[in-house]
């Protein structure tokens, strides 16, 4: 009859203590999450999707004002030329009664009107030249007698005088004309030099007796 002791020791059943289990943390938990957390969790790239988004609305903000701005330059230059082109509309239209008036005048004397006739017709249209002038800011500088000044006045000769002051205007060869208070064209006058020189009186030879 065998003993126990006869047994081999591969039929012996070895109890496993619980303390000497498997490492728990080598355990799968089939609840517990796969990898890294979700990439939307994380706060950086939250951030990072934050700030494309709005740098593609300033982008597509940018581009818009960009294309408002050229609009307004080429509505601006198409104003502006529209503007200078027409700019003496009203002035001509001011000459057009001058115009008419020198036209009647000639018409006047191809008729074979007098002298007198003619002449108040180009003073009329003279003077309604100067009226469209004056309307318009022009007004006739008043030189003859006036003290010399160089920033209104040019001086093309100068004459001695005895009843003009030395540096006075003795007359104008052209008016001159300010247009609201600028000066439009200078007049060019004779300017006074002064009293002119005596010349000396020639001593009669003394006869030697």
């Amino acid at each position: 009859m065998k003993t126990d002791s006869e047994h081999p020791e591969s039929d012996q059943i070895v109890p496993i203590k619980d303390d000497e289990d498997v490492d728990p943390g080598s355990k799968e938990d089939p609840a517990a999450p796969v990898g890294n957390s979700d990439a939307s969790e994380d706060p950086v790239l939250m951030e990072l999707a934050k700030l494309m988004a709005e740098n593609e609305g300033l982008k597509d903000q940018l581009l818009r004002t960009a294309a408002e701005f050229e609009n307004y330059r080429k509505r601006v230059q198409r104003e502006k030329e529209e503007y200078l082109k027409y700019a003496s509309e009203g002035i001509l239209r001011d000459f057009l009664a001058v115009a008419d008036n020198m036209e009647n005048a000639m018409a006047h004397l191809e008729k074979g009107g007098d002298y007198s006739s003619l002449k108040s017709g180009v003073e009329i249209t003279l003077r309604s030249f100067f009226d469209v002038l004056e309307k318009k800011g022009v007004v006739r500088l008043e030189s003859t007698g006036k003290v010399f000044d160089p920033s209104r006045h040019e001086a093309i000769h100068t004459l001695a005088s005895e009843n003009v002051p030395a540096g006075h205007i003795i007359s104008e060869a052209r008016p001159g004309y300010m247009l609201n208070g600028r000066l439009l064209r200078p007049a060019m006058v004779v300017v006074s030099s002064g009293m002119p020189e005596k010349e000396p009186e020639s001593e009669e030879p003394k006869t030697v007796e």
